[in-house]
């Protein structure tokens, strides 16, 4: 079955929280209403359609905007930035950085949960992902992580705080998590892509 735009958004977000979203969030909304639509646009034809707003990684996209966009939580902590004054940036932080990220609330037992477990036993992604955390002790796609302070005047229904919170890679961060909490070996470095203000917004 096909959702028309309007059908989609009522199916996942209440009116209130897409209409209280940024001009410039509205204009990142993929042109897909389902998982097997033929006429879905590609992940790197949809980054292409909105880099007039902003250029977003496919790596970014895939994880995230293309996927999640129409997710509650998504749109009241995210949507109501202005994506026109942002940028994403790819970066390396520390472990101590990493293992520090803040978790928003709805999504904590998840991480915990995933943190609890045994590495890498219990690790729960695909071959590929499984063995790049054994071989090179880092996740192999950079989560997305926000950087809170470089936005001015969240608002009261966002949970956005601290000073850099995990967007996107709850799975990732409670595996990083199970192996210093068992003393695995941890790669120094870790990459992430990092959403900021470009000014103040």
């Amino acid at each position: 079955m096909t959702y028309t735009e309007t059908e989609t958004i009522r199916l996942n977000i209440k009116d209130e929280q897409w209409n209280r979203s940024s001009s410039s969030w509205k204009r990142l909304k993929p042109k897909k209403f389902n998982c097997i639509d033929k006429n879905n646009e590609s992940v790197s034809d949809y980054c292409r359609r909105i880099e007039k707003v902003i250029t977003v990684p496919e790596e970014v996209a895939k994880q995230w905007l293309y996927i999640h966009y129409y997710n509650g939580n998504t749109v009241d902590n995210y949507g109501w930035i202005d994506y026109s004054k942002a940028m994403f940036e790819c970066v390396t932080v520390t472990t101590e950085n990493a293992i520090n990220l803040r978790v928003i609330e709805d999504y904590s037992d998840y991480v915990q949960t995933r943190k609890q477990g045994t590495p890498f036993k219990d690790f729960m992604c695909n071959t590929q992902d499984k063995e790049y955390w054994i071989q090179k002790r880092t996740w192999r796609i950079p989560p997305i992580i926000v950087d809170v302070k470089s936005f001015s005047n969240p608002p009261p229904f966002a949970d956005f705080s601290g000073f850099s919170q995990l967007v996107e890679g709850h799975s990732r961060l409670g595996y990083l998590l199970s192996m210093h909490r068992v003393r695995e070996e941890l790669k120094e470095q870790h990459r992430v892509y990092v959403l900021r203000a470009q000014r103040d917004v």
